[in-house]
């Protein structure tokens, strides 16, 4: 790889920067702590050999790696991407003897990220009011926030919908589950289930999902007869433990918490690829370390057993798994680019929820296969719904597009409008339940 005229500039900055400022250390630590200190640099990648030389870099170096797969796949096959990395400033030495392609985006990147997106807050509801304040949605919220404000939508129901525990995390959490039955519903009927809040990093969904929650329980209290002969249930935080981690600890954590035994093996399996459906097949790893670590075996996940036995309660009409980020509406398959026998109903009902979506806020949403659209991945929820009878689909929320820095931490004005084009769409999905 050929230095550019901006790598040049990158090394002289590296120069620049002197140990002290290097090992300096916050007062308080938070969630980018461990990015404090360190030089945040972006590297151009545009083959697979680049791929692992990159990746063998980060290891010996111990840098961090904070752009996600979708990176990595795109030059392993042979399209030029950008690939963000936060390391120490000696590193520099190593960018210049490789002669890397790289841009020093910061020379903190903990300030940068406390900066652009910032941290979860607590809030605490004026109880006076009568009403929930839609000042929550104005900044990123903790675990105990969230749920705490999931709880009062129920409890202000006036019956018209019910917190459950429907089983526990690897930590001991309770994985709750909000259910609203319309009058006449029975088993075999319209059913939706919704899954918000899988990878923990993905704090705009668990903001999402909490909006999903209040909208839908004040709509069926005002309107007993909206849900009539169907259900809907909603799993507004599927992974609190690794969500509690990533506030607290390190951003960017995607997996569960389980303890991984293993040499160089990192906490966690990707609750996403533990399905099982499909499980084992391309899109997944089998190594530890990795953020797509598929886990031992299929289902060998306390959350992902939990999904299943809720998808096999009754038949589902369709189901929603609610992610960040991209803009995309994905439909099966996820493991295999081959078309989906019911192709055709994907995309007829797929499509009011699509055009609901974009008309929210003028947005463009990408609709398509999901492994045709965005890349092959096995052991996923929407899969194993699909396989189950489900027309299945994955929500890929706001930003929009590629972004190598900012994909899992967008700014706060995000948080609203995302929710609102998620909601547009599930509401659009409850409409045509009846369809499919």
């Amino acid at each position: 790889m050929v230095m550019s005229s901006k790598s040049v500039v990158f090394a002289l900055l590296f120069a620049s920067v002197d140990g002290a400022r290097v090992a300096r250390k916050r007062v308080s630590e938070d969630c980018y702590s461990p990015l404090d200190g360190k030089l945040l640099t972006t590297l151009n990648v545009c083959a697979a050999e680049e791929v692992l030389e990159v990746e063998d870099l980060v290891a010996a170096r111990q840098c961090t790696l904070l752009s996600d797969e979708r990176a990595f796949q795109s030059a392993a096959l042979g399209q030029c991407t950008l690939v963000s990395i936060a390391c120490d400033a000696q590193f520099a030495d190593v960018l210049k003897a490789k002669q890397l392609n790289a841009t020093l985006e910061s020379m903190d990147a903990g300030e940068f990220y406390r900066k652009m997106s910032g941290t979860a807050k607590s809030f605490v509801e004026d109880s006076t009011s009568g009403v929930l304040s839609s000042d929550f949605y104005t900044a990123w919220r903790d675990l105990e926030t969230i749920m705490a404000r999931v709880e009062a939508a129920v409890q202000d129901s006036a019956g018209a919908a019910q917190l459950e525990t429907i089983g526990t995390s690897v930590e001991g959490r309770d994985l709750k589950a909000v259910r609203l039955r319309g009058d006449g519903w029975s088993p075999g009927m319209p059913r939706l289930v919704l899954t918000f809040t899988v990878h923990a990093r993905e704090w705009i969904v668990a903001m999402a999902g909490t909006y999903a929650v209040e909208k839908i329980v004040e709509k069926a209290k005002n309107d007993r007869s909206w849900l009539a002969g169907k259900e809907v249930v909603l799993v507004p935080m599927v992974n609190p433990d690794g969500f509690k981690h990533s506030h607290g600890f390190w951003r960017f954590h995607r997996k569960n918490m389980k303890v991984v035994d293993g040499i160089l093996c990192t906490t966690g399996v990707d609750l996403n690829r533990n399905s099982g459906s499909s499980w084992g097949k391309f899109g997944a790893s089998s190594r530890c370390a990795a953020e797509t670590f598929r886990g031992e075996s299929k289902l060998s996940e306390p959350e992902a057993q939990t999904l299943d036995r809720l998808f096999r309660e009754a038949p589902m009409t369709a189901y929603f798994d609610v992610h960040s980020y991209g803009q995309y509406l994905l439909s099966d398959n996820s493991w295999t680019t081959d078309p989906h026998p019911r192709a055709a109903e994907f995309r007829e009902f797929g499509s009011k929820i699509h055009f609901a979506m974009e008309a929210r806020h003028g947005q463009t949403i990408k609709f398509g296969p999901s492994a045709q659209t965005l890349y092959v991945a096995s052991g996923v929820l929407q899969d194993a719904a699909t396989e189950l009878g489900a027309l299945g689909y994955t929500f890929e929320l706001r930003p929009s597009g590629f972004q190598h820095l900012l994909g899992f931490t967008p700014n706060v004005r995000e948080i609203l409008p995302a929710a609102e084009e998620c909601f547009a769409g599930i509401l659009a999905g409850i409409a045509n339940l009846d369809s499919v």
